[in-house]
C-alpha cells in the first residue's frame, strides 16, 4: 500500500528513520535529510507524499536518502488532495499538520528536539528565500501564496519558543 493507513503507533517514517537510517554512514544526517524531505512535502502541500515517494540509495551496504522527487503542491491546487499519504506524529491531514507534528515525529526517531526544530525551521526559511527568487505568474500566484503562508507559519511556530 502506497498510502499509510491511520495508526496509533509508530508509522512508516519511523521505520525508515530507525531501520535503514540506523544502517547509514551517518544516522544523524540521514534523519535530518528525511525530516527535510517530509517538512518540505508538508510545506508545499504535497498531497501525494506516499511511501513510494521516499527512496533510499544503497552503496556498499550503507543507506542514504535519495533526492526528493515527485513533489507537487496538489493540495494547494485542489483542497480535495488533503491526505499527506504518510502519518506524521499520527496525523495525515495536510490541513492539520504543523511544526509540532514534524518535531514530535523526528523526536520519535531519536532526533533531539532542538535539532528537529532547527531542521524544520531551516526548510521553512530556505523556502521563503527561494520564493523571493522565483518568478510568480498569474497561474502560480495562488500556490506561491499558500506555500509562503505555510512557510511563515512553520517558521513563526518555531522561532524563540
Amino acid at each position: 500500500m502506497k498510502h499509510e493507513p491511520p495508526t496509533a503507533g509508530r508509522g512508516r517514517l519511523h521505520a525508515i528513520a530507525t531501520g535503514p537510517g540506523a544502517e547509514s554512514v551517518d544516522p544523524t544526517q540521514f534523519r535530518a535529510d528525511l525530516l527535510r524531505q517530509v517538512s518540505f512535502n508538508v510545506l508545499v502541500g504535497n498531497g501525494d507524499a506516499h511511501a513510494k515517494n521516499y527512496s533510499l540509495l544503497l552503496d556498499g551496504g550503507l543507506f542514504a536518502m535519495a533526492p526528493a522527487y515527485d513533489v507537487a503542491p496538489v493540495f494547494y491546487v485542489n483542497d480535495r488532495f488533503s491526505d499527506f499519504g504518510m502519518c506524521v506524529d499520527g496525523q495525515r491531514g495536510l490541513r492539520h499538520l504543523d511544526e509540532r507534528h514534524l518535531v514530535r515525529e523526528a523526536q520519535s526517531w531519536g532526533m533531539p528536539e532542538e535539532a528537529a526544530r532547527s531542521t524544520v525551521q531551516g526548510v521553512a526559511l530556505e523556502t521563503l528565500d527561494a520564493l523571493d527568487k522565483v518568478p510568480v505568474t498569474e497561474l502560480t500566484a495562488g500556490v506561491a501564496q499558500r506555500v509562503r503562508s505555510k512557510a511563515q507559519s512553520l517558521a513563526a511556530g518555531l522561532s524563540g519558543s
